[in-house]
């Protein structure tokens, strides 16, 4: 992929779009490096150690609307199931998704000025590097996109994020999606990987399917989503975001 000037970046946090309210999308990834010097070296020695990421993303800050009220509870919260599209958020684009607790909402007022605020959240679980495996409105059972990827080797694991948006039916719409792989693009005979939990109800909810260290590897190479919508005149909008690693 060529560069870019970037105009159109998403970013989801648990039922909720923010991306029009949005103009700085921050991510930092790393190890935190153990110190292992011996007598033998020279030189300081450091060994990884356990994973981290932090997000520091940055908004326009508007007072006694929606995006206070979203931002303001979640600064101290857990569980937050958070996912960025860094590009267009496009179906089969890339994506990164995680599990945070908040770590500070940092509204920000001068003379004259746009109001600002900053939200950070710390990792509750892995950073997430994958593909938007969904992005669209649906009223009707139907899969997303062939995503060619490698499978897990063993001791990987699949993540899977969903975020559900918007919907609206009678009598309880409800949406069930899941992961499948095959080891053809045609998806003759597709292997359920991860089965998320159904949804009625404005929200995000988080699966994985980890690959023991006993392996089998999973050496299937084109995954999608697939999903089952029930009730009278539903529709959802929803996005998912998956990878492997």
């Amino acid at each position: 992929m060529s560069v870019q000037v970037l105009t159109n970046c998403k970013l989801w946090c648990d039922q909720f779009d923010l991306s029009g309210h949005t103009n700085k999308l921050g991510l930092s990834y790393g190890a935190k490096a153990q110190e292992a010097t011996a007598f033998s070296n020279d030189t300081e020695n450091y060994l990884p150690g356990v994973k981290t990421f932090k997000a520091a993303h940055e908004v326009l800050f508007e007072s006694g609307t929606a995006l206070d009220d979203i931002l303001f509870p979640r600064a101290t919260a857990g569980g937050v199931i958070m996912s960025i599209g860094p590009t267009t958020g496009a179906e089969s684009e890339p994506g990164y998704t995680g599990k945070v607790q908040g770590a500070r909402y940092t509204p920000s007022f001068t003379p004259g000025g746009v109001p600002r605020a900053s939200f950070d959240a710390e990792s509750q679980d892995r950073l997430v590097k994958g593909l938007i495996a969904a992005n669209r409105t649906a009223t009707t059972n139907s899969t997303g996109p062939i995503l060619t990827t490698p499978g897990p080797a063993v001791g990987q694991s699949v993540y899977a994020a969903l975020h559900i948006l918007a919907l609206s039916g009678s009598a309880g719409p409800t949406l069930a999606v899941v992961v499948q792989s095959a080891a053809a693009v045609g998806f003759g005979s597709p292997t359920t990987r991860i089965t998320l939990a159904t949804q009625n109800a404005l929200g995000a909810v988080w699966g994985t399917l980890a690959v023991p260290l006993a392996g089998p590897a999973i050496t299937d190479g084109y995954w999608r989503v697939s999903y089952t919508i029930t009730r009278t005149n539903p529709s959802f909008t929803f996005v998912v975001v998956l990878g492997i690693q």
